[in-house]
């Protein structure tokens, strides 16, 4: 299920209605099929939580090459995104 759809704009560009915050991002590419996208951002969380990185926001993709690119699926390359932070330890 989505929550929103963005595009991503020029720089220069003007009129936006969002923008994503500044932070660090953990990124993970994958090629193939969109199925397997829910496996690959548990993956992402999973990566996050064994290295005590707090999660700030939600996972969100990016389709760097997708079906207007070409027609063979094994050539879609997706970028899964999240914002994290360090996790504060207390003791």
């Amino acid at each position: 299920m989505f929550n929103s759809v963005f595009f991503i704009l020029d720089q220069d560009e003007n009129e936006y209605d969002f923008t994503l915050p500044a932070g660090e991002y953990l990124s993970l590419y994958y090629r193939g099929s969109y199925h397997q996208s829910t496996d690959r951002i548990i993956e992402v969380i999973t990566y996050a939580k064994e290295n005590n990185l707090k999660i700030l926001g939600s996972p969100f993709e990016i389709y760097e090459v997708d079906n207007r690119d070409t027609i063979l699926e094994e050539e879609y390359l997706t970028e899964i995104q999240v914002r994290v932070g360090n996790q504060t330890v207390t003791s």
